[in-house]
C-alpha cells in the first residue's frame, strides 16, 4: 500500500507551509562567501540521504556557499555528516571553537534537546562574532505535538515517533527536555542581541502516512494559533560592538 504523502499535490517538492524552507531560504539569505558557519548538534545529516536533488536539501547545504561549515555534535555520528567541511565532537558542554570564530550559528531542532540552557546559550554567546547571527528552528512548548511527548514516556514517545514518522530511523530519534522552547526564554539568554525572530505555521508533519490523520491534523493546524501548531524561527544577531 502506498503511503500518503502531500508533497505529491505541489510542484517542487515541497508543500506550501514549508518550514525548513522557510528557515534555511532566510538564512541563505544572511550568508556572505567570507562566513565561517557552524551547525550545532548536527549529527550525521540523515535529510542529505532522503532526497540529495531536492529543493530542501538544496538550500540547506552551505557547504561551498560560505568560506566553511564546521558540524558539531555530542554524538560521534557528527564524523558521518557529509553536509560539513569540518566535523567536531562536543565534550563537557563545551563548543570545539574559539572565541568569536563564528559568522553564523545553526540549530536546527536542537532546542528542544538542550539539558543545559544556560551553559549551552553561553558557548553560542561565545562562539559568535559581534555581529553574527544564532538561526533556531524549534517547536514551542505549547505546541500540540510538545505537549503530547512530554506527557509520554521517552519510550513510548520513541515508539510513537516511528509510527507518526516512519522514515525517521531510530538512530536520530533523541532525548527531549523542552527547556528552552518559549521566546522569553531564548531571549532571556540573550539579552543584548537584536530579536528578529518570529512564529511560523506549518504543515503537518505527524501523519503516519495516512491521508485522514492528515487531514485533521490540516485542519486543526487552521484552527489553531502557530505557537501550538508551528516552529518558533529564531533569528537573533550579537551587538556589532559586543
Amino acid at each position: 500500500m502506498t503511503r500518503f504523502n502531500p508533497v505529491n499535490r505541489f510542484a517542487g517538492g515541497y508543500t506550501q507551509r514549508d518550514a525548513t524552507i522557510e528557515f534555511y531560504l532566510r538564512i541563505n539569505a544572511l550568508i556572505k562567501p567570507e562566513f565561517e558557519v557552524v551547525d550545532i548538534g548536527a549529527g550525521r545529516a540523515a535529510w542529505m540521504e532522503k532526497d540529495p536533488d531536492c529543493i530542501k536539501t538544496s538550500l540547506r547545504t552551505l557547504k561551498g556557499k560560505v568560506k566553511r561549515v564546521t558540524a558539531i555534535d555530542v554524538d560521534e555520528a557528527v564524523y558521518q555528516n557529509a553536509s560539513a567541511d569540518l566535523s567536531l565532537l562536543i565534550e563537557n558542554c563545551v563548543f570545539p571553537l574559539p572565541d568569536q570564530a563564528v559568522d553564523l550559528a545553526i540549530a536546527d531542532f536542537v532546542l528542544e534537546h538542550v539539558e543545559d540552557p544556560w551553559k549551552f546559550c553561553s558557548e553560542v554567546d561565545r562562539i559568535l562574532k559581534p555581529g553574527g547571527f544564532f538561526c533556531a528552528r524549534t517547536p514551542h512548548i505549547t505546541n500540540y505535538i510538545t505537549i503530547i511527548s512530554n506527557l509520554l514516556p521517552e519510550r513510548i514517545h520513541s515508539r510513537a515517533l516511528k509510527v507518526t514518522q516512519p522514515l525517521r530511523e531510530e538512530q536520530d530519534i533523541f532525548p527531549t527536555f523542552h527547556r528552552l522552547n518559549t521566546m522569553t526564554k531564548i531571549k532571556g539568554h540573550f539579552p543584548n542581541y537584536s530579536d528578529l525572530s518570529y512564529f511560523y505555521k506549518t504543515d503537518p508533519a505527524y501523519y503516519a502516512g495516512s491521508r485522514i490523520i492528515y487531514r485533521s491534523a490540516e485542519l486543526l493546524h487552521s484552527i489553531l494559533p502557530a505557537a501550538m501548531v508551528g516552529s518558533m524561527l529564531v533569528f537573533l544577531r550579537k551587538s556589532p560592538t559586543a
